[in-house]
């Protein structure tokens, strides 16, 4: 199955998995690999009946609630997938891309506020993180709290000075505070780094 997988063939990497849970139906490194081709393969709900066959309230292993967290995410389940990247950090508290998606996932249901903790708290465990900021930037502007937004957009600008979305963003947050020199400034940097970029050529 692995070398079906390396060399991308996922159909017959999913035979020989099958084929492998059935001489060990009990084995949970089988099960994890036959869930993750499936969901490779576009079988996400599949996928996730595999994991759910585990007894959920006494494995110790984060491998099957972290998989169950993102399966779930991609199917749009965003409480259920909340709760089980939430069970990942109760079992590995130094899990970051739990965290990270803990964040998103808050973020997608507008509950900002939340969000902003938790992008802030995963920043301060693992370090200045790009898209932390963004997050941040994006749930502080959706709350209305531009000064802040702006603050984090400054903070972007430094960290990735040719990111188009960031100077218009910035001119946007700029402009309702009425700032409009420095939002003029923003939309011209966003013109000199892409000059087809017409929201950003009208808003000047």
């Amino acid at each position: 199955a692995y070398a079906y997988v390396k060399s991308k063939n996922l159909t017959k990497a999913l035979e020989s998995i099958t084929h492998a849970h059935r001489l060990s139906p009990h084995s949970l490194d089988i099960s994890l690999d036959r869930s993750n081709i499936l969901s490779n393969l576009g079988e996400k709900k599949e996928a996730i009946s595999i994991l759910k066959e585990f007894d959920l309230e006494t494995t110790k292993d984060t491998r099957v609630f972290y998989n169950l967290g993102c399966l779930l995410m991609d199917e749009k389940s965003n409480e259920d997938a909340l709760k089980y990247f939430k069970k990942t950090l109760t079992l590995d508290p130094q899990n970051k891309s739990a965290s990270y998606n803990i964040g998103v996932l808050l973020f997608n249901i507008a509950k900002f506020e939340k969000a902003i903790e938790v992008f802030k708290a995963y920043q301060s465990e693992f370090g200045q993180n790009f898209e932390a900021e963004r997050y941040i930037s994006l749930s502080n502007f959706s709350l209305n709290n531009l000064t802040e937004a702006d603050s984090s957009l400054q903070k972007l600008c430094v960290i990735q000075p040719n990111n188009v979305g960031v100077w218009y963003d910035r001119g946007l947050t700029l402009t309702k505070l009425k700032r409009n020199y420095d939002a003029i400034h923003c939309y011209q940097k966003t013109l000199e780094l892409r000059p087809d970029y017409n929201d950003a050529f009208w808003n000047m």
